[in-house]
């Protein structure tokens, strides 16, 4: 967490010389009300896809650009987003074709930022405060969505591989073979995606700007086993009505043609990565169960070990495990 707040000191003149321009949209505009802190490897497109399908939401990509491999825009981790200001912010929701039939009909969007990797961004909680006006700050609306950090890790891994077109007929053993390099780079303090899965360390970052009462925290394995439920929730934090949820399910995105299951890990190497990790999530755990967050908080089960012998079971074929999802 020292380093982390580090990285958010150097960027302080910056935000606050955003701030002084970005001001003056303060009214007479419509502000993202939602934004969805995704993790890599933990369904972040999947669930924008489901929400985008909402009458109302819009997340200023359209409802086709959840279903391919595209890198979706992040402005509050792109320099050169940013450097457009709240203008080129606002313009990412107000030009997508869905924005515009709403205006049409005279209907108010409900605008839901959707960032793949904002939870692991230590200066993107300074970069929104300068972006949105003051009096929003307390208004915004999270919702995260955390994965065991070992299958993430993989998963992601995986993920990255077929973008590039490499095959996984070995993908177990490559993985293992990188892993030395990323660790060295994780006790360097220097960037991996190793990262990633420190979730207690980054949700205590933004806790430290927003209130807790702003954030829906779900596990995982509770949103792809109980999806009507999450939903609900989802919608319900975020000032949704949850009906048009009722029929809809998370579909399989980021997915590749020649993708294969992946194989399995090997236990004392799965169980040397767990051990990174344990100490940030038990934390995370404490903090989960601390009171405050949304009234639509359900509680936070233990992620399933991803070290034991039979698959995760799941109330239905686990197909977006494998892939970023």
């Amino acid at each position: 967490v020292v380093e982390l707040r580090k990285e958010v000191s150097r960027d302080k003149g910056n935000q606050n010389a955003a701030a002084k321009s970005n001001h003056k949209l303060d009214t007479a505009v419509v502000w993202p009300s939602g934004i969805l802190l995704g993790v890599p490897g933990a369904a972040s497109k999947a669930l924008a896809a489901v929400l985008q399908k909402h009458p109302r939401v819009c997340t200023g990509i359209d409802s086709d650009g959840w279903d391919d491999n595209s890198p979706i825009r992040q402005f509050f981790m792109e320099e050169e987003l940013r450097a457009q200001g709240s203008e080129g912010y606002l313009a990412m929701f107000e030009e997508s074709a869905k924005s515009k039939h709403l205006e049409k009909k005279g209907i108010t969007p409900y605008y839901l930022e959707v960032g793949q990797g904002y939870l692991r961004g230590s200066k993107v909680p300074g970069f929104m405060t300068s972006t949105f006006p003051e009096r929003l700050h307390d208004e915004l609306r999270f919702v995260v969505v955390l994965r065991e950090p070992v299958a993430r890790d993989r998963a992601w891994a995986a993920f990255k591989w077929l973008q590039s077109h490499v095959d996984l007929e070995d993908e177990s053993e490559a993985y293992v073979k990188d892993f030395p390099r990323r660790m060295d780079l994780l006790e360097q303090g220097k960037k991996t995606d190793i990262r990633h899965g420190l979730y207690n360390d980054q949700l205590r970052l933004y806790l430290e700007t927003f209130k807790r009462s702003q954030f829906l925290v779900l596990n995982f394995d509770t949103l792809i086993d109980n999806e009507q439920e999450s939903l609900r929730r989802i919608a319900m934090h975020l000032g949704l009505d949850p009906k048009p949820f009722q029929t809809l399910e998370l579909p399989q995105v980021n997915a590749h043609a020649d993708a294969k299951p992946l194989g399995s890990l090997n236990k004392n190497f799965c169980r040397r990565l767990s051990e990174v990790y344990a100490p940030d999530i038990e934390n995370l755990y404490q903090l989960l169960q601390e009171p405050g967050f949304s009234q639509w908080q359900p509680a936070f089960p233990r992620f399933q070990d991803p070290c034991r012998d039979e698959p995760p079971k799941h109330g239905k074929p686990p197909k977006h495990h494998d892939s970023e999802a």
